[in-house]
């Protein structure tokens, strides 16, 4: 897996790039430990987040110390992601209205 089509993949499509990953390797059963659930729970309401934590442990082989950084970081993004489009709405809405 090339790292920097791995993150320009993520940053336009998280969920997209999370199936590749899944479809062509191994590595998200890898990061968790073949638990599927919590795999899918991540790719369905945290993408950003599950996909920094698989690219972390990709790089190296276990999720620790300033990797919690970028964790954290795609959690940022994830929430970003949906409380965004309620601030465009009420702009949108202002604009129109």
């Amino acid at each position: 897996m090339c790292g920097c089509l791995f993150l320009v993949f993520g940053s336009i499509a998280p969920r997209f790039t999370l199936a590749l990953v899944a479809l062509f390797g191994n590595s998200i059963s890898r990061s968790f430990d073949g638990n599927n659930t919590e795999a899918f729970i991540g790719w369905l309401f945290l993408p950003f987040t599950e996909l920094f934590y698989v690219f972390m442990f990709w790089l190296d082989g276990n999720v620790s110390g300033f990797d919690w950084f970028f964790v954290v970081l795609g959690f940022m993004f994830d929430l970003g992601s949906y409380t965004s489009g309620g601030v465009q709405a009420r702009d949108r809405l202002q604009v129109n209205g």
